[in-house]
């Protein structure tokens, strides 16, 4: 369950005699005698126990490792009683032209190499190095990349490895860029690969292309033989020729993506509206278009398509411009064309292909060239956006039509007086109804929302979520409903927090939307203090919904679900009953078939989870529990007990399952039948109770086999009573742990 470094804790007791170069770092963990486990360490003392001091202290000092690092490393054999062997080992590298840095940055990545013989180990392997073209920053790079190089056998892997490599013909220029690769100086990998090239030789690619995608795409001829060759079969299949510059990244693609990844990535095209034939096209052209993370994928997309006005085709068509950065240079380029766009001095249908690809110098001169008055602003990286003040203030730039000179209006006034991005402003302003040449009119609305008791920063926030609310009517439109509000008993506060999440709800009818859903809201028996929240949620309350509610309360009542439980099931599970009746009929009878009474507090919560899970993701949860041991009988058990299980995270899950099940030592059975231990905290609460309880059990001052619902469920007055307060004296630091304030590892300590 745990296990217990018992040299590692002698080492941090103070009384222990060591020579003073460890007296720092004795200091550096004063515990007390309390927490002094002598009687449990052993008496017989490895020959290297007495080195460990010296090693740990040297880390420290000389390469600048935390103490708990250093002492986790001398655990592991990392350890020396004299600097000789080690400093022989530094100098060898600063003579081979690594700095003090980088010697720190490879010992902190391969401490090992200090244990090695520097004259007989690693100098004929840098010799090696330096006789291929490797000296200077160039194998310095190397060693702070990848220092276990040097832990390689020079006969058996580093020469064979690159005898190989000049079969690949990689130039001598790129040997560094290889070698730094850990993965792929492994001498069983590298042969597969050589043998693999006759298969792209049998396939006409070029002998000239193989340094590229040695380089690049190392990875596609890294499986056996058949593998290879039935990628190689599928790729060329789809229309690449071996001798285009096409061929190899598509092979690369290809070997590293499985049928269901790729399979994900059409999934995503799709719902940005590309068909199958518009993927497989931009595939063709740019393969490494299917590579791209889905995530990457989704903002780029986003920004393409709902922010600059393009058609999904067009990106399939110009596929490369997704491998562009969005931060970098995607936003900051678009940002300044738009402008210009909008000001009218460039055509509304530029290439945002061209406008990508060429370089950051040629774009900036050619901004320089067509528009040498206005006022560029550039930093280190890249090119942002035109001043506005500049840009705004030149009246021989601005548009000679009215729609322009209100729309530079619009702009100008969002950026100065609600603190709008200049390319969220320009986003704005494409709403045709989001236009006006005076402040009149939006200040109107501003005055309105402060006379209601609502900041500056309120007001902004809620722009910021809703622009357009600035040319509503301030006293025919937005009064009446600020009025009806206050009428209803919400404060400033309240209105700011609804405005904030809910701001589309100025935009409703009072008479149509807003006064017939908060007639309903009363005959719901939500709480007074609920209200605020409930009116800010825009997907509870409208009048489809509420209605539906409303009228499904009665099938409720109908299974005598007790009236008292309304308030509560209305704050947090509202969802469950906004479906069509028919739906919540179907789905109350199936809760009650698994065993689920309605007078039971799980009900309500059951009936929320299967109106909100599908037959797919059921059966995907049911995998998932599966997967850590439980059969289906305990997922439905677990479920009947907490049935918001079937709704947690599943990296949550996962982390806190291989807690108590790989570290403390659960059952899965255990778990099963206790699943409410998975609603806690796993760094708040799960983790530090169980530390306290394994120190105290290392302490024999509890019992081995304490029940882990006491540990975790028992309320935090009840723990700090049992388990702190009752041993302080015998354990002072029992308090800290708790509050992680103090880690094992520092007791020598660890879980399993």
């Amino acid at each position: 369950m745990f296990g217990f470094c018992s040299r590692s804790l002698q080492l941090l007791v103070p009384r222990i005699s060591v020579d003073s170069s460890v007296t720092h770092f004795q200091k550096a963990y004063p515990f007390s005698s309390s927490l002094s486990l002598r009687s449990e360490i052993h008496d017989t003392k490895p020959e290297d126990e007495k080195d460990r001091p010296f090693a740990v202290s040297y880390l420290i000092n000389s390469f600048g490792f935390s103490p708990e690092l250093a002492l986790s490393l001398s655990n592991k054999r990392i350890c020396f009683n004299s600097p000789d062997k080690a400093d022989l080992v530094v100098k060898l590298l600063k003579h081979y032209g690594c700095s003090d840095t980088l010697v720190s940055k490879i010992v902190r990545k391969g401490p090992k190499l200090l244990l090695f013989n520097a004259q007989k180990t690693l100098l004929p392997k840098l010799e090696f190095f330096a006789s291929i073209g490797i000296s200077g920053t160039a194998l310095a790079g190397v060693l702070s990349m990848n220092p276990t190089v040097l832990q390689l056998s020079l006969e058996n892997t580093l020469r064979p490895c690159y005898r190989i490599t000049k079969t690949l013909r990689i130039p001598p220029e790129k040997l560094p860029c290889f070698f730094r690769d850990f993965r792929r100086i492994a001498l069983g990998k590298l042969c597969i690969v050589a043998s693999n090239t006759s298969i792209l030789r049998a396939h006409g690619v070029p002998e000239s292309s193989f340094p590229l995608w040695v380089r690049f795409h190392f990875n596609a001829l890294s499986f056996d033989s058949e593998k290879v060759k039935e990628n190689v079969k599928k790729v060329r299949s789809m229309g690449f020729q071996p001798l285009s510059a096409t061929f190899m990244k598509a092979l690369y693609v290809i070997s590293v993506t499985d049928a269901l990844k790729w399979q994900q990535k059409m999934d995503l095209y799709r719902k940005w509206g590309l068909t199958e034939d518009d993927v497989l096209s931009p595939f063709r052209k740019y393969p490494l278009f299917m590579n791209f993370s889905e995530k990457v994928i989704s903002s780029k997309m986003d920004f393409f398509v709902n922010s600059m006005g393009c058609q999904p085709s067009y990106v399939a068509a110009c596929p490369d411009v997704l491998c562009y950065s969005l931060e970098k240079r995607i936003i900051p380029r678009c940002s300044v064309i738009r402008l210009l766009q909008v000001e009218g001095l460039i055509k509304e249908d530029v290439s945002i292909q061209n406008i990508l690809k060429c370089n950051e110098d040629s774009f900036f001169k050619r901004l320089q060239l067509l528009f040498p008055s206005c006022s560029i602003a550039v930093d280190s990286s890249s090119v942002t956006h035109v001043h506005f003040t500049r840009l705004y203030a030149s009246k021989s730039l601005l548009g000679s039509t009215q729609d322009e000179k209100s729309r530079s209006f619009t702009v100008s006034y969002l950026v100065n007086s609600h603190g709008f991005s200049p390319e969220k402003a320009l986003s704005a302003s494409k709403n045709k109804k989001l236009h006006f040449d005076t402040p009149e009119q939006p200040d109107s609305v501003v005055k309105l929302l402060k006379h209601y008791g609502l900041t500056d920063t309120h007001i902004s926030n809620i722009v910021k979520t809703l622009p357009v609310l600035l040319v509503y009517n301030a006293e025919k439109t937005l009064c009446p409903k600020l009025q009806f509000f206050c009428s209803v008993g919400l404060s400033s506060n309240d209105l700011a927090r609804i405005l904030r999440f809910n701001a589309n709800i100025l935009t409703w009818s009072l008479e149509r939307s807003i006064r017939p859903c908060y007639d309903i809201m009363k005959t719901l028996g939500i709480p007074k203090h609920k209200v605020p929240d409930f009116i800010s949620n825009y997907h509870m309350f409208n009048l489809k919904v509420m209605s539906n509610v409303a009228h499904n309360t009665s099938i409720l009542r109908a299974h005598q679900l007790p009236e008292s439980s309304f308030p509560l099931w209305v704050s947090f599970y509202f969802k469950a009953l906004s479906f069509d009746s028919e739906k919540v009929k179907q789905n109350v009878k199936k809760v009650m078939s698994m065993g689920f009474q309605p007078s039971s507090s799980t009900f309500m919560k059951a009936l929320y989870v299967i109106s909100v899970t599908d037959a797919s993701k059921w059966e995907h949860k049911m995998k998932f529990y599966k997967m850590w041991g439980w059969t289906e009988d305990d997922v439905l058990s677990a479920f009947r007990k907490t049935p918001l299980l079937m709704t947690f995270c599943e990296k949550n899950i996962s982390a806190k399952m291989d807690f108590l099940l790989n570290k403390w030592g659960c059952q899965p059975a255990d778990l099963a039948a206790r699943p409410d231990l998975l609603t806690y905290s796993l760094e708040k609460r799960i983790i530090p109770r169980c530390s306290v309880v394994r120190v105290l059990q290392l302490k024999g001052l509890v019992k081995e086999d304490t029940s882990m619902a006491t540990i975790v469920h028992e309320t935090e007055k009840f723990f700090l009573e049992q388990f702190v307060i009752k041993y302080q004296e015998q354990v002072p630091e029992l308090l800290s742990i708790l509050q992680r304030k103090m880690d094992l590892a520092e007791f020598g300590l660890r879980f399993n």
